[in-house]
């Protein structure tokens, strides 16, 4: 079966997505993936022998550690006046080339084009899962919205998350090889724009390991797994790798980015870290470098946490879709996946909890 698999460029957890499933479904698909150029070396490396296709990407644009969105609207303006025109040719790509189903990841030109070839779409990514919280905050409904553009309506949407998704986390297999030590240190992943701020902070506790990331000399999931416990922001793939081996974590969330604020909130309830900021950090990992050994706390019942890998299940699910799409002779209606459609398992959890 031939399948179209777009990727979305920005941050590093789509493209690992990607790379987790591509031995999965590469054994039953002949698989496509449509990406920009930055991910590119990632997936050439990760996903041999793929078929890549090259798209225009959509970056966000950042103004300090948040992320300004009327800049990133400005920043996108020349791919937004040929949106039509790329879709109508990556559609026409998929009739020559007998695409049978496409599944987006946070990548609506590929989606579009769905639509416009008439072949059915799977959703799959993680961002999505902000339209399941009804916030009205303004950072809360303007990433509503730009799931919402990302996210258009599909035949069927998967949210993989380690809270209150339809699949748990999707783990690339290095991660999911890792045997899980506790160590003394406390692994500390931090982007450059906040680094020397981070250090700063961090070096007023003397007595206690941290090991920086990125760094090239030291393997990053060696030390991961070996570690007592994470300070990183609150991008949700690093998140799940942290709690798939256990590892308490105390996130920063960026700034203006409703879903990192979601994650490290949901983190909290799991009961397997807390939410924090730079303004807060040196009280918060006083408290964090304290309570090690503690960790788990009780997780809220209300939600439903999946910290174990759910890889090998995403895939049977997405293979399942397409070979019942295809025994179709028309193809199943298009659905948002929203906070009304989720409703019914939040009602079933609240029932369960007064019953």
């Amino acid at each position: 079966m031939k399948i179209m698999y777009g990727v979305a460029g920005e941050g590093r957890g789509h493209a690992s997505r990607s790379a987790a499933l591509w031995p999965f479904l590469s054994k039953s698909m002949d698989l496509t993936i449509l990406c920009p150029e930055s991910i590119a070396p990632f997936i050439q490396e990760k996903c041999p022998p793929a078929d890549l296709d090259l798209i225009p990407g959509i970056h966000f644009s950042l103004q300090g550690h948040r992320v300004d969105y009327f800049g990133s609207i400005q920043k996108n303006l020349p791919l937004l006046f040929r949106f039509n025109e790329i879709t109508d040719t990556i559609a026409e790509n998929m009739k020559k080339k007998n695409v049978q189903g496409v599944i987006s990841d946070f990548e609506p030109l590929t989606a579009l084009a769905a639509w416009k070839a008439g072949l059915p779409l799977l959703n799959l990514n993680h961002p999505a899962v902000v339209r399941r919280y009804l916030s009205l905050l303004p950072d809360a409904v303007t990433a509503r919205l730009v799931a919402t553009v990302m996210t258009p309506p599909a035949q069927k949407n998967i949210i993989c998350s380690f809270y209150d998704g339809d699949v748990g986390p999707i783990l690339r297999d290095e991660i999911r090889k890792a045997v899980p030590v506790k160590g003394d240190y406390i692994l500390v992943y931090v982007k450059e724009s906040s680094s020397d701020e981070v250090k700063s902070i961090l070096a007023e506790f003397p007595h206690q390991e941290f090991r920086y990331f990125p760094d090239k000399k030291k393997d990053f999931i060696t030390s991961l797994a070996g570690c007592a416990g994470v300070i990183a922001p609150a991008g949700h793939q690093l998140l799940s790798e942290s709690l798939y081996l256990r590892k308490p974590v105390l996130a920063l969330p960026q700034k203006g980015q409703y879903e990192q604020r979601l994650n490290a909130r949901m983190l909290t309830s799991s009961g397997w870290g807390r939410g924090s900021s730079l303004s807060r950090l040196k009280k918060d990992a006083a408290e964090f470098i304290k309570d090690l050994n503690k960790f788990p706390f009780k997780s809220d019942p209300y939600h439903q946490f999946i910290l174990e890998d759910h890889t090998a299940r995403t895939a049977q699910m997405i293979s399942s879709f397409f070979e019942t799409e295809k025994q179709k002779s028309r193809l199943s209606p298009r659905v948002h996946c929203d906070y009304f459609q989720y409703l019914p398992e939040k009602l079933r959890r609240l029932k369960s909890l007064t019953a």
